[in-house]
């Protein structure tokens, strides 16, 4: 049984290498998710090469989570599997046992590979070579993985339908313990990283000084921009966002809780800035704009974000019903020129602001790139009122 066990070798060294490239995604997670450029040099090799469109795309988390930790979290745990496998349960006719479960997450995750291929080319339109770099370590696993299990990976699948019950052992409990152990230390390691990428931008912007950093507000804001919160605030944020963007749906969150903790001093505004390669975007622009039509703008903004990434013409038709809007008067604004126009002239704008990723958001002149956490815009709103009182 020597080549099932050069087999199962492989496969522990192509979990390796599958876990070095996710972690490098988690990187342009983080970078994504505080504004920064994405990636190196090879993600700019070509014009259809982009990472920043995979790292923004709503397709970059799974239930909340970026894919890149969990396919961390499942190369890790195939790693462990392998090295406590012994060749008498190789041998065995258990259907959960490593080589078979590594078979078939294997297969599972190519045919999700597949998927975000699709994305990429359909959608996306560009392609970031770090996930094909990993669509080819998933194809290789699945090869290793059903020779270390010593049968087809539909075979394998087969015989575990046919005894689910033999899911419960200690190899599935050694997969699964990895696997949460993992994604708890990614998930904290993740959040410490953007909290001190979003601290050193600020100590940057200490040291070089505040007018360095301030824009004029007649470059940012226009009077079409559906705002809450009273004209003559002392304090003003404007946020360039985009529906299908998730770091731009944590930043509205956000936003919420300040405005509601600083009541009338706030001001919020609202500026378009889909980006092309998310199919959505633009539509669900539309789709805002159409509904501050009637008025109902921020209802419509909060629907979006949670929404996503659902936001095709048939669940923009839901919101509509959900909302309780004219759906007549809603429909035929979106097949008039208005919303577009609207949302072109903030595109616009956002581009002679250099704005290349989503969210940016500009606080009394100050341009902050990427979500920030309440912690750190509290303090730039109690900054900004104390020195409008002086």
């Amino acid at each position: 049984m020597k080549e099932r066990d050069l087999a199962r070798w492989t496969t522990a060294l192509v979990s390796a290498g599958g876990f070095a490239v996710a972690w490098y995604l988690m990187e342009m997670h983080v970078q994504a998710s505080v504004g920064e450029a994405v990636g190196g040099a090879l993600c700019g090799a070509h014009s259809v090469v982009d990472c920043t469109a995979a790292a923004q795309s709503r397709y970059s988390m799974l239930f909340g989570i970026p894919i890149a930790l969990l396919g961390q979290c499942f190369y890790a745990a195939v790693f462990v599997v392998a090295l406590f496998d012994r060749q008498k349960v190789r041998d065995s006719a258990e259907p959960f046992r490593p080589g078979a479960i590594a078979s078939t997450l294997f297969g599972v995750g190519m045919i999700y590979s597949l998927f975000l291929a699709g994305v990429s080319i359909i959608e996306l339109k560009s392609l970031c070579p770090f996930c094909i770099m990993l669509y080819v370590i998933n194809l290789l696993g699945v090869v290793g993985a059903s020779m270390w299990a010593g049968e087809k990976p539909h075979q394998v699948v087969k015989r575990q339908l046919q005894r689910p019950s033999g899911f419960f052992n200690g190899w599935t409990g050694l997969f699964a313990m990895t696997f949460g152990l993992i994604l708890l230390v990614g998930t904290q390691v993740a959040d410490s990283a953007i909290r001190d990428r979003l601290q050193e931008q600020a100590r940057a912007m200490e040291q070089t000084g505040q007018e360095v950093t301030r824009v004029e507000e007649s470059l940012y804001r226009a009077e079409h921009s559906p705002a809450k919160g009273p004209v003559d605030a002392p304090v003003h944020i404007v946020k360039f966002s985009n529906f299908p963007c998730p770091y731009c749906g944590a930043l509205a969150g956000v936003l919420d809780q300040i405005s509601e903790e600083f009541g009338d001093d706030l001001r919020v505004e609202y500026r378009h800035f889909p980006l092309p390669s998310q199919a959505d975007g633009a539509a669900s622009a539309h789709a805002a704009q159409c509904a501050d039509e009637q008025g109902r703008f921020w209802e419509m903004h909060d629907a979006l974000f949670s929404a996503a990434p659902e936001l095709g013409p048939e669940s923009i038709r839901d919101l509509v019903g959900r909302l309780d809007l004219d759906p007549d008067a809603f429909e035929e604004c979106m097949e008039s020129d208005r919303p577009r126009e609207t949302v072109d002239k903030d595109i616009e704008v956002g581009r002679l602001l250099d704005i290349e990723g989503t969210p940016v958001f500009f606080l009394n002149g100050h341009r902050f790139d990427g979500a920030r956490g309440p912690d750190m815009i509290r303090p730039l709103v109690e900054e900004a009122i104390g020195e409008q009182k002086e």
